[in-house]
């Protein structure tokens, strides 16, 4: 996955949705390419604050939004009626006004606005950075694809550069060796850290998946995405749940999101909505992350003395 990343272009967001569910959670790289206006207190977008972020049209917004409106909907893309803004109770600052054919909203800064009641089409972040991936004829939205594959380029290289560093000292010992015996051991030194390279993850995976260990599987995923959250992403644990969603998707074509949508279930967790034999595969999953991220899962990996 990481040299996948790293040859990427910017047209394969356009073109894969894998690739664009990847990385869905980077809405942070909308505000380095231009200011995004929002909703006040919903901190959403109508369809034209999205459509002149672009610098778009709005037909165009919503051709996007009609061709791909089952992504757009898991985003948190939502037509909004007078009662989704009463049951919102992170808004209770709203002012609400009944009218003739139109509702007035009036947000906590005084600003007023007028919407039928048949809704009006709101946009989550989420959703404004789909259609931004989706986007070919938009100058703004080929920033944010380019924006999005750098963070993505720097932060991967700057791992393998770290790990090429030290395979390249181990190189050199064998290359400027003083006689056979240092060279032989040099040999083997440079085997070992290859071998180990490729056994660490295969080991971790295996002794969390099978529960050997003082962790069960699903408390070991708990307390990896808990080390996600914290060390990636300010403790915003639903932002660690996505990436190992989208992770999920990206490396066994499982997807967590449609799964919890079709469950029927009220709130569905992602060990809900996975069989056992998948366990092994979230474990993975969050291994890698903790990998991608230099997070130590050492404490995890103490095995049960009784």
């Amino acid at each position: 996955m990481k040299g996948l990343v790293i040859k990427m272009n910017e047209l394969d967001l356009i073109e894969k949705k894998d690739l664009r569910d990847e990385y869905i959670s980077r809405i942070e790289v909308l505000e380095k390419v231009k200011q995004l206006l929002l909703l006040p207190d919903i901190n959403l977008a109508t369809r034209q604050q999205v459509a002149n972020f672009y610098e778009i049209g709005e037909s165009t917004v919503r051709m996007i939004e009609l061709r791909h409106r089952d992504e757009i909907d898991l985003d948190g893309f939502k037509v909004f009626k007078i009662n989704d803004f009463k049951e919102r109770t992170d808004c209770t600052s709203l002012k609400i006004t009944n009218g003739q054919g139109t509702f007035e909203i009036q947000f906590s800064d005084n600003t007023k606005c007028k919407y039928p009641y048949n809704g009006v089409a709101l946009y989550t972040p989420r959703a404004i950075l789909r259609i931004g991936m989706l986007l070919r004829d938009s100058n703004v939205a080929k920033e944010v694809r380019t924006q999005l594959l750098n963070i993505e380029e720097k932060s991967t290289m700057s791992q393998r550069i770290e790990s090429i560093t030290e395979e390249q000292e181990l190189v050199l010992k064998v290359i400027y060796a003083k006689d056979d015996i240092e060279r032989a051991n040099a040999t083997s030194a440079l085997l070992s850290y290859k071998n180990k390279c490729i056994d660490s993850l295969e080991n971790k995976v295996e002794a969390l998946a099978e529960g050997n260990l003082t962790w069960e599987p699903r408390e070991a995923v708990n307390r990896m995405v808990r080390l996600i959250a914290y060390y990636k992403f300010n403790n915003r644990f639903a932002k660690a749940w996505d990436k190992v969603g989208a992770e999920m998707l990206y490396a066994h074509n499982i997807g967590i999101t449609r799964r919890k949508m079709e469950s029927g279930l009220k709130s569905p967790t992602i060990f809900d909505v996975i069989t056992d034999d998948e366990m092994k595969l979230l474990v993975q999953s969050c291994v890698s992350l903790c990998e991608m991220y230099q997070i130590d899962i050492n404490d995890l990996m103490i095995k049960n003395a009784g």
